[in-house]
């Protein structure tokens, strides 16, 4: 087994209390949710090194040793171009695993348009294995067609996300089902984005929600959701401002929107932080699938609003509850909502356990040394 270090993020942000909203929202990645897979890596795998960012310099790389492990996240599309990344994973001095790596496209499941500097990180990372293994982790199906689609796919495997283990309980998912007996109290919404116009009424049922149970409104991204639940919302720009009262409580006056804000937005810089918030909570719904990942690994049913192709995939992997967006584009009350949890306790127990599996034996062939309880959720 060698070395390790993760090629990323920070999971957690030292002293956020005390620092600017812009560069927090910059040390996530620009979407907190990034923080969930992050701090998942770093407890399936024995690091020993510090994390080092993407951002660092060549000679900055070359002062650590053994694998570089990569958390990735929906990076495969047209919506971005990775090839300067190429360069540093070739000066990267041992090998390289990638896991979460995921595509992004519209629900119809159309391949997606993908740079060739992308693809050109993608087939750098895929020589930096250890021998014939695969070293690149994909969210699922639809990822490794897009990557066979483009002929880079020779060192994918389909893994789902990291997230699915933080809890290591084997008996989570039925955990899961004995709370489904009860019809929830309290909701929590991890927030979509004041850009994504046509789920506009999705977003307003679920604040009403939020409102009717006392609940928790969580930002994840963009910049103006992450001033919004942090206390801020009256620094925003006024164009600003009326986007997002447009997108979340349109009717309302702006001191009630204001006020609602306040009482209701949280937005978090530690895991552990975050799934102790949502233990408040009977259920945990809205667009962002690692907010959803997160309740489901406190033990609380939690329902992803599926809109694209990254939620709709690692849903379909992971065995995560979801509703398409389609379905309730006209809105909905937590009733009908709640009727759409459709959480099966042995299909997700089941499912887990062969990922569990998959991922020790991706670590045991790229010679990372991971937690044993990686074993026990898999039965070995």
């Amino acid at each position: 087994m060698t070395d390790s270090f993760i090629f990323g993020l920070d999971s957690s942000i030292k002293n956020s209390s005390l620092l600017p909203t812009e560069r927090l929202y910059n040390a996530t990645g620009q979407n907190s949710g990034n923080l969930a897979f992050h701090f998942a890596v770093e407890q399936m795998v024995h690091t020993n090194q510090s994390a080092i960012g993407w951002g660092s310099e060549p000679s900055e790389l070359a002062t650590k040793s053994g694998t570089a492990i990569l958390p990735c996240a929906n990076q495969v599309g047209a919506h971005a171009n990775y090839g300067w990344l190429s360069d540093k994973v070739d000066k990267l001095p041992s090998n390289v695993i990638a896991l979460g790596l995921g595509a992004q496209s519209g629900t119809t499941g159309n391949i997606p348009e993908v740079p060739e500097g992308t693809l050109n990180w993608i087939k750098a990372m895929g020589t930096k294995s250890l021998g014939s293994k695969s070293n690149i982790g994909v969210r699922g199906d639809f990822t490794k067609k897009v990557l066979e689609h483009y002929g880079v796919d020779e060192k994918v495997e389909v893994l789902g996300c990291p997230t699915l283990f933080l809890n290591p309980d084997k008996d989570l998912g039925f955990k899961i089902a004995e709370k489904m007996a009860t019809f929830p109290q309290r909701v929590a919404v991890p927030s979509g984005h004041q850009k994504w116009h046509h789920l506009a009424r999705i977003e307003q049922s679920l604040a009403h929600i939020v409102t009717e149970t006392d609940g928790s409104y969580i930002g994840q991204s963009p910049f103006e959701m992450f001033k919004l639940t942090r206390g801020e919302v009256t620094q925003l720009e006024a164009e600003h401002f009326k986007e997002c009262k447009n997108y979340i409580m349109p009717f309302a006056s702006d001191e009630y929107f204001i006020r609602w804000c306040n009482r209701h937005g949280n937005l978090f810089f530690d895991i552990p932080n975050w799934m102790e918030h949502y233990r408040k909570y009977d259920f945990i719904v809205g667009p962002r699938i690692h907010g959803a990942v997160l309740g489901l690994q406190v033990g609380i049913p939690s329902l992803c609003i599926v809109h694209d192709s990254r939620t709709l995939e690692l849903c379909q992997t992971l065995k995560v509850p979801y509703v398409m967006a389609g379905e309730v584009i006209k809105g909905f009350s937590l009733e009908q909502l709640w009727s759409k949890v459709q959480f099966d306790a042995q299909e997700f127990t089941e499912n887990r356990t062969k990922l569990a599996a998959k991922f020790c034996n991706f670590f045991d062939g790229n010679g990372v040394k991971y937690n044993h309880w990686l074993d026990q959720i898999a039965g070995m």
